[in-house]
């Protein structure tokens, strides 16, 4: 089994994993640097199919959901994850 003490991740490299799991593209590295409205265009121009129909902060809640059940289980496993 492998040793999980040395696994660090950040809080947004899960998020920006999961993101690929509600839009067709990952979110990218430069999120966080952008604007409301960039972000929405990026979600809205990506979105998955069976999601079109829902608005960009709907997506968003779904990727941070995710997201805070996959820290939870990471750290429930030993493996550091940071702001």
């Amino acid at each position: 089994m492998q040793n999980n003490n040395n696994i660090k991740l950040s809080e947004f490299e899960i998020f920006q994993a999961l993101s690929g799991n509600f839009i067709c593209k990952t979110i990218p590295d430069n999120w966080q640097e952008l604007n409301d409205e960039e972000q929405d265009e990026f979600i809205q121009k990506h979105i998955w199919q069976p999601l079109e129909y829902s608005d960009s902060s709907r997506i968003l809640e779904l990727i941070d959901n995710s997201t805070s059940t996959m820290i939870e289980f990471l750290k429930g496993k030993g493996i550091e994850v940071s702001d």
